[in-house]
């Protein structure tokens, strides 16, 4: 047995965690060491790593179970099993217990289930190194860079999660990991134009129905799911006819918000015009006001579709919303508040571009008031 191989303790300065260990990591094959906050921390970290070394250097296979045992060892499997019985197993939402599932799944598929999750950043196949395995393999199997970063995002979380449970010491995935914007392709995303939403309004194809269906979520930009009336996943999502308020032109919509309970509703004013239809649904008998499951208002967008020869999604309703408030306000701002985003980012990224209005009327705005700071003159080259 080599002396530099024995593990010891050491005291740093001017460190929140002062009180260190250096030791030889028989999995590693190399030194390596850990910092704590205490004296206790470090004698406890000392004492194991100590008798790791002992049984190794005297080739006791049991020193395998030890090294295992400790939470910094604890295999992607384990990890994600604990999250399981200690998270998942308390959301309500089957969407969202489905999407971290999956999320799971996919890291599992790709490093296996017995991997140790301290050796995912540093471990190489085929010339790739940690996280950049997932994400070509994620690739080859044909996944968008964008949903590949938003499964990288959650499994950051999931890692979070164990740190802060001190299962694991380390940082598993960074910022770094993840693909940086100027090497994702930016997302294509329907752009309406004024022959199309002609067609929309005045296609002889359409019936009333259609065409009220078609304008109810382009005057509200709602989800699809925020309007429909059968939700067997989400039942507190519904929309009802008690969620409506006709006196003040109201309605009473299910918002998914992070510390807000489920089924949290806020009112949105609603243009008359989309009163109007839903008054007309109400009048009619309709037990709510869209009695259908979202693949069912899916299915008849679908076949509107077809019927004007024009391609678009239930979503793309809601785009046209966005867009139309971008070219109106000439504000990315206001589209953005007309969808219910928090931000511009997403706006801009999926629903609506810069308009060449909006372009035009910057143009005619940084014009004039260059004219107006030039007292009115124009240079011979001037058109306007």
């Amino acid at each position: 047995r080599i002396d530099n191989t024995m593990a010891s303790i050491f005291k740093r300065k001017d460190r929140k965690k002062k009180y260190g260990v250096s030791y030889f990591d028989p999995h590693k094959q190399k030194r390596d060491q850990k910092l704590y906050y205490t004296k206790l921390e470090r004698e406890q970290s000392f004492a194991r790593w100590n008798l790791i070394e002992l049984k190794y250097f005297n080739n006791d296979p049991t020193w395998r179970d030890m090294y295992e045992a400790h939470g910094d060892h604890i295999t992607l499997k384990q990890l994600f099993h604990k999250f399981e019985l200690n998270k998942i197993a308390n959301i309500k939402d089957p969407a969202t217990k489905a999407k971290y599932r999956s999320t799971m799944k996919s890291a599992l598929d790709v490093y296996g289930e017995n991997v140790f999750v301290h050796q995912i950043p540093t471990m190489e196949r085929n010339g790739k190194i940690g996280w950049e395995i997932y994400k070509s393999e994620r690739e080859i199997m044909g996944r968008a860079r964008t949903g590949i970063n938003s499964y990288l995002n959650e499994l950051q979380g999931f890692f979070d999660w164990a740190k802060r449970r001190k299962l694991i010491d380390d940082d598993i995935i960074v910022k770094d990991d993840l693909f940086p914007e100027n090497e994702i392709d930016a997302k294509q995303f329907k752009e309406w134009t004024n022959e199309e939403i002609e067609l929309l309004h005045s296609h002889p194809g359409l019936n009333e129905y259609q065409k009220d269906m078609l304008f109810i979520y382009i005057y509200t930009g709602f989800r699809v799911n925020q309007l429909t009336g059968v939700n067997k996943a989400k039942p507190w999502q519904v929309l009802q006819w008690e969620h409506v308020n006709f006196d003040n032109g109201t309605v009473m919509i299910a918002i998914n918000k992070r510390r807000k309970p489920k089924g949290y509703r806020e009112p949105k004013r609603l243009h008359p015009s989309a009163m109007v239809i839903l008054k007309k649904w109400k009048e009619a008998g309709l037990v709510q006001p869209i009695p259908m499951t979202y693949k069912m208002v899916r299915k008849m967008i679908r076949e509107i579709s077809d019927i004007i020869s024009v391609e678009f999604t239930a979503h793309d309703l809601r785009r046209l919303n966005g867009q139309l408030a971008e070219e109106y306000f000439h504000s990315m701002e206001m589209a953005s508040k007309s969808l219910g985003h928090t931000n511009t980012n997403v706006t801009k990224q999926h629903y609506a571009s810069t308009s060449f209005s909006t372009q035009d009327y910057i143009n005619e705005g940084v014009a004039k008031q260059l004219h107006h700071k030039t007292d009115g003159n124009k240079r011979d080259v001037d058109i306007v």
